[in-house]
């Protein structure tokens, strides 16, 4: 018999024949366990063999995430980055959770989720503990950044564009690059030169480093380090969006990268799984003396983008298509030509080899048409700029694109809600009505995450004023870790009692599988095949019965503990049980 305990703050500690089925002989066969929900008759079993009892490990598990974000970097895109930057974090914002204002309460706050009277329990349930309204309020302050932080996340952010060609802007004859929506000057902002694009991460100005991790520094430092990299993609790109297909330029290794200097650009972000560590730092090593691998990094994506993609592969040379297009308006009338969707959903999810740990956001023409992750509706909309938080405008003139032109739409100016909003005057002192689009529809972004695993894909709209609420949610979606490493192989999953502690001095309590044990469901769902497709809640066995997967409403609180016991094979040679 063996158990395992999960912390999900500090770790997970593995201990062999004991916990709270540590009477139950350890064997290799024939062992029946009293189950919850059942009255089963213990008869003692006849083993062959037993587990040798070894002394208990500490073992480390971290929550980690490789974290892609594809911005478009179209000349229409301005607002839109800056309002990616700004809402990212709630750094220099002026409230309850602002580092340059509130240092030392954001630092109480991990504390008391952490290690305080907060561990163990959802920030809904703050209210009856003791500070926990204070708690609550600062908590709620906080953006995408402060909570990937706040809950330890070893996390990685990388920056793509959705221009699929060697350099950002256009040449001149002369074999020059100049940026089309930066002139008269034809200059790059800040005096740069062209970026490279295609299979390239971004890099972030300052920074030797493209890839933005917590080992930078502080939440202030790294809140800043996202801001500029994100304001730093600018809008000299492509006006032909290629969004998927960068997605898929960047993650496949054989991708011909835009410039040699963006070779290690993809070894550098994706990550392969590491150890499952014990003993702080020494790596566990199975019977073949092999080490164990831990569990594998999440893998986010994160795409920002005002008009549909248009990803085409089907050029003579099977490079991108784009300089056959003489407008971005062929992208919505000639779709015969673009590659579909379902291509990259099955990309996507032969990434990792769990599918659940492939994950898409999708900020794109629409609106959201409800309360969770995946409702909305794909189409044309404008940002609103009347009121404070006013819901986008559906109903506009779309253009594809051109939303930028003053002579189809009107000029620029600044307003309140939307950071630059067209004023639907034209210079010759006509009137656009209805008003241009400021986004056109994503129907193609939205169908490819909405082909993630349900609950791993969140929706939201590229007008609305704020996307604070959106990232919010990813940073939660990140966050949530569901998938415990037993270290071996469990050979009965119907022999498996799973418990979780809330807090330090609460008690164990048994999260019971979702149906009976016996029942073909349960197999179903407990099949050890990496498809846990078939529970809502409770728990699953994946990975060839290596890995339990939580699920639904069962999936534990951060700063909860997690006992898993189960009964181990026999050590070869182990003497005779009697």
């Amino acid at each position: 018999m063996k158990t395992r305990t999960f912390n999900r703050s500090a770790g997970l500690a593995l201990a062999l024949c004991a916990g709270a089925l540590a009477s139950v002989p350890a064997c290799s066969g024939g062992c029946e366990l009293p189950l919850f929900g059942q009255s089963h008759v213990f008869d003692a079993p006849m083993p062959s063999g037993c587990r040798t009892v070894q002394i208990p490990k500490k073992v480390d598990i971290n929550r980690a995430a490789d974290i892609l974000f594809v911005i478009d970097n179209s000349g229409s895109m301005t607002e839109e980055q800056d309002n990616l930057a700004r809402n990212a974090s709630a750094y220099q914002q002026g409230g309850e959770c602002d580092l340059a204002l509130h240092s030392s309460a954001v630092d109480d706050l991990k504390v008391f989720m952490t290690t305080g009277a907060g561990r163990g329990y959802a920030p809904e349930s703050w209210g009856s503990l003791p500070n926990g309204p204070a708690m609550k309020a600062i908590y709620d302050d906080c953006g995408f950044i402060e909570r990937l932080q706040l809950y330890d996340n070893d996390f990685q952010i990388g920056i793509i564009t959705t221009d699929q060609r060697d350099l950002e802007g256009f040449q001149h004859t002369d074999g020059t690059y100049f940026c089309p929506n930066n002139p008269p000057s034809f200059e790059f902002p800040g005096g740069r030169s062209p970026l490279p694009q295609r299979g390239c991460l971004q890099p972030i100005p300052g920074q030797a480093n493209k890839i933005i991790r917590p080992s930078d520094g502080s939440i202030a430092t790294i809140s800043q380090r996202f801001r500029d990299a994100v304001r730093s993609v600018s809008v000299c790109g492509s006006p032909v969006e290629e969004g998927l297909g960068s997605i898929r330029g960047f993650l496949t290794a054989s991708t011909l990268r835009a410039d040699p200097s963006c070779s290690a650009d993809l070894t550098q972000f994706l990550r392969p799984a590491d150890c499952l560590k014990a003993d702080g730092g020494a790596c566990l090593t199975g019977s073949d003396g092999q080490p164990v691998p831990g569990p594998e990094k999440k893998l986010v994506v994160i795409l920002l983008s005002d008009e549909e993609d248009c990803s085409n592969l089907d050029s003579p040379d099977g490079g991108p298509r784009t300089s056959d297009y003489t407008s971005a308006k062929e992208c919505y009338t000639e779709t015969q030509f673009l590659v579909n969707t379902s291509e990259y959903v099955g990309f996507l999810r032969s990434l990792k080899p769990e599918a659940s740990l492939v994950s898409m956001a999708a900020i794109v023409g629409g609106n959201k048409t409800g309360p969770a992750r995946g409702d909305f509706s794909a189409g044309d909309c404008r940002c609103n700029g009347s009121a404070a938080n006013a819901a986008p405008e559906l109903v506009c003139s779309p253009v594809y694109g051109n939303s930028i032109q003053a002579r189809l739409c009107g000029s620029a100016v600044a307003n309140q809600f939307c950071g630059t909003l067209t004023n639907s005057q034209l210079g010759d002192g006509g009137v656009v009505n209805p008003p241009c689009c400021t986004a056109d529809r994503g129907n193609r972004y939205v169908a490819v995450a909405r082909g993630m695993e349900p609950g791993n894909y969140i929706l939201d709209s590229i007008c609305a004023q704020t996307y604070k609420s959106t990232m919010i949610d990813i940073a939660n979606l990140i966050n949530e870790t569901d998938v415990l490493s037993l270290g071996e192989v469990a050979p009965d999953p119907t022999q498996l009692v799973v418990e979780v502690k809330k807090s330090a001095g609460g008690d164990w309590e048994a999260i019971p599988p979702w149906t009976d044990r016996t029942s073909q469901a349960f197999r179903d769902c407990n099949g050890c095949t990496g498809d846990a497709t078939q529970c809502s809640h409770g728990f699953a066995m994946i990975s060839g019965c290596s890995q339990v997967k939580f699920l639904g409403s069962d999936i534990p609180p951060q700063g909860s503990e997690v006992r898993v016991s189960f009964l181990g094979r026999a050590a070869d040679g182990a003497p005779k049980c009697r």
